[in-house]
């Protein structure tokens, strides 16, 4: 018994005695939120190439942080000796949600965490970054290095300051976190006297493209019409495109 006993020792020492533990990520269908497209019809808009002119469907809205200076904290972790980690400047996405939380973790070539004697704590699947709590009360800097610790659940964290919550409130981002239902028209630009545009539909994990190519000699508007959406292409050159929505259905 005793050799069991000492032979375990280290193994819980790795896992940390004081880390809390998190729930599987799980997406309830409550969360989808159902986004309709509904531009005032005729009015005038623009949009350069790569943007999407269209977005429409059940999805989850996608979040980020602008991180805009290096981060370096202490975090308490196992048996309260703090470690260290750091977070490059760049932009942070929201890539996990819990029963609690909103995750917003660093690319590992942008963050980093470790341990005394123990160097690097965090592998692939890991998150470094910031959490949010899903009422938007709370933030705090994390490590979660369930995947270091072998699958045990483990997350370390220290509450940001409130100048630090001001500072790092979350905004949105183009890229939805998860889709159930998605449809997009985007415009992908104009070249050689002609407009692209590419149509994608998705459906749970099926995804639909279609590309629309239309002539235009960009002397006068011309109207289109995609999937039973019309719009008038008023201007068109390899940056932008000025149009209005005739009829979306």
């Amino acid at each position: 018994m005793l050799k069991v006993i000492t032979l375990l020792t280290p193994l819980v020492f790795l896992a940390g005695c004081v880390a809390q533990p998190t729930k599987t990520s799980v997406i309830d269908s409550k969360q989808f939120e159902t986004i309709k497209f509904s531009p005032i019809l005729g009015a005038k808009l623009a949009v350069e190439t790569g943007d999407d002119m269209f977005v429409e469907g059940d999805y989850i809205p996608g979040q980020l942080v602008d991180i805009t200076d290096r981060v370096d904290k202490f975090i308490p972790g196992s048996m309260l000796i703090p470690f260290p980690m750091s977070i490059e400047a760049g932009v942070i996405h929201m890539n996990k949600i819990t029963s609690n939380w909103k995750y917003f973790c660093a690319d590992p070539s942008m963050s980093a965490a470790s341990f005394p004697g123990l160097g690097s704590v965090v592998r692939q699947g890991d998150c470094v970054g910031i959490r949010e709590s899903k009422d938007g009360s709370r933030m705090q800097w994390v490590v979660d290095n369930s995947k270091y610790n072998r699958g045990l659940n483990t997350v370390y964290t220290l509450n940001l300051s409130p100048e630090e919550q001001s500072k790092y409130q979350p905004s949105k981002s183009t890229i939805p976190f998860s889709v159930k239902a998605l449809t997009t028209i985007t415009y992908d630009g104009y070249y050689g006297g002609q407009l692209h545009f590419t149509y994608e539909s998705i459906i749970g994990a099926q995804v639909k493209e279609q590309k629309f190519i239309f002539d235009y000699d960009s002397a006068s508007e011309v109207l289109i019409g995609i999937k039973g959406k019309r719009f008038t292409v008023i201007q068109a050159d390899n940056i932008t495109l000025s149009y209005r929505w005739e009829k979306l259905n």
